[in-house]
């Protein structure tokens, strides 16, 4: 019997599913060790934090922190909207509790940790504030301003912005030093990455007193240098946007969505992007199109659905209808594109989606947006689900081929146009006939993200 299960364990201990799942492991360890001995010893321990703006996401953290026994402080400008966060985040405990996730007993308890405030009256012991208030910039300049004031000297100020920069952000402070980014990912309570985002003036004590307080509360860090889109945003913008041009040459929503999933995605990118809500989508596009130009400029599609009053799932508008059980592709959405056939072969969907994606980590890791292609995969599995088995985007592209994928985007460059010229780091790894996920190509000893 010994011997049958070394024999098995052999066999699959070198399949490529296997390094992949390691690498990933490997990858979570060593960001949990984001940084050096004696810049860790610099992080200060979190007893309390606040949470400005007390929407899902504010209420969401509010949770997590106290299903972490913290001290948390909910705080909005509106009563109702408090209201709504407080309630969003006993929901959460309770459903924790009656899963077992938490004894049903300390429900009640830490939920007593979470108060709920108009007001800074409470905020001289604050170690962190971790900023989820509407998503405009010159709003979270008024809140830093306002919260500043407030805080010890020593206590952190932490944006979750998905989008906006870091360091344009902390202009407005008196301690810019003190200014991070920290990126949590919708549903908070399940989604395991973070992206902990390092603006020009952040010091390595508060990125690392963040680093600490996101192992507590069980997340995975993943630290990221601040450039639009961040890591996993930067990299889904085009995933997302080629759906509008797939629709356009007789792809189907079902089709696309179908693909993906059995690619092993948790959803297909139409689906995704009734999660994400319509406007908010084409928020992000117009702002990637500023930073990145033509190559993350969307197909009108997203302006063909906002424009027939679609959002998504917010109002039961999307690709998808929402008003029953069943999930069907709304009619007048195939009549906005067309039944198409199915005229988009499967394989042809996942190179035109995925390629993108492996195209822009490229560019990414050229800039040192993140240390280096094992951050990539790590961040776009958590925070994507991009299935574990295929190790991430990179090491996806690995299994194909450097010189196999520089090839495919120069044929989608020549029949659907610029979008998939590809990098030129993509290009000189296949001319050295390089690897994806060897940290050698991009190893930059003056990278402000090498620590």
């Amino acid at each position: 019997a010994l011997a049958i299960e070394a024999e098995a364990l052999g066999e699959v201990a070198t399949t490529d599913v296997c390094r992949n799942l390691v690498r990933l492991f490997r990858g979570g360890r060593a960001a949990n060790r984001a940084f050096a001995p004696e810049i860790a010893a610099q992080q200060r321990e979190v007893r309390k934090v606040a949470v400005l703006g007390a929407g899902v996401m504010g209420g969401g953290i509010a949770e997590l922190a106290a299903a972490h026994d913290i001290a948390v402080i909910l705080k909005d400008i509106d009563r109702d909207a408090l209201d709504v966060g407080l309630r969003h985040a006993n929901e959460l405990l309770q459903k924790a509790g009656k899963r077992g996730i938490i004894a049903p007993e300390e429900v009640g308890p830490k939920f007593a940790l979470i108060h709920g405030t108009l007001d800074y009256e409470r905020f001289g012991d604050v170690d962190v504030v971790i900023e989820a208030v509407v998503e405009r910039l010159h709003v979270k300049q008024q809140v830093l301003r306002d919260v500043e004031a407030e805080l010890p000297a020593h206590a952190v100020f932490a944006t979750n912005t998905s989008s906006l920069s870091v360091t344009e952000l902390s202009r407005a402070a008196a301690r810019p030093d003190r200014v991070v980014g920290l990126h949590f990912f919708n549903p908070v309570h399940r989604m395991p990455l973070v992206e902990v985002i390092r603006g020009e003036s952040s010091s390595d004590a508060a990125l690392a007193t963040v680093v600490r307080l996101a192992r507590r509360l069980g997340k995975t860090p993943v630290l990221v240098a601040d450039r639009p889109g961040f890591i996993v945003n930067r990299l889904l913008a085009p995933y997302l946007n080629e759906v509008g041009f797939l629709l356009k040459d007789g792809a189907e929503v079902v089709g696309i969505d179908r693909t993906l999933k059995d690619f092993g995605l948790p959803m297909g990118p139409c689906r995704l992007l009734d999660e994400v809500g319509f406007d908010v989508a084409a928020h992000v596009a117009k702002e990637m199109t500023r930073a990145f130009g033509d190559r993350m400029r969307p197909s009108a599609a997203l302006e063909t659905l906002t424009g027939l009053g679609r959002l998504g799932k917010k109002n039961d508008r999307g690709f998808y209808t929402y008003s029953d059980r069943e999930e069907r592709v709304d009619r007048e959405v195939s009549r906005a594109f067309g039944s198409g056939g199915g005229g988009v072969r499967p394989e042809e969907i996942i190179d035109r989606c995925l390629l993108l994606s492996v195209n822009e980590a490229t560019y990414a890791l050229e800039e040192g947006v993140v240390a280096g292609p094992g951050d990539v995969d790590l961040a776009m599995v958590l925070g994507t689900g991009f299935p574990p088995f295929r190790g991430g985007p990179l090491a996806w592209a690995e299994s194909r081929g450097v010189g196999a994928v520089r090839d495919r985007l120069l044929e989608l460059q020549e029949r659907h146009g610029d979008r998939f010229a590809p990098a030129p780091g993509l290009e000189r790894l296949a001319a050295t006939n390089g690897s994806f996920t060897s940290d050698a190509p991009w190893r930059d000893p003056g990278s402000p993200l090498e620590m």
